[in-house]
């Protein structure tokens, strides 16, 4: 058997050190596709909605009037 360079052992663990590193920063940093689903019908009275969620559901529901 041969036997192993402790020098090429110890560049092996520092290379795949730094690719775990970057592999993890950048899924922390990735792009995320968020997105909210409010309910129109409690818009108005929840404290909890954002101001544009409730104009947004004032529009739409002017739409549905007319």
């Amino acid at each position: 058997m041969a036997d192993i360079d402790p020098k090429l052992k110890r560049e092996e663990v520092i290379v795949a050190c730094v690719l775990i590193v970057l592999a993890t920063l950048a899924f922390l940093f990735l792009p995320k596709q968020e997105y909210r689903v409010y309910n129109c019908s409690i818009a108005e009275i929840s404290p909890d909605i954002p101001i544009e969620a409730k104009e947004a559901c004032r529009k739409l529901r002017m739409e549905q009037i007319k």
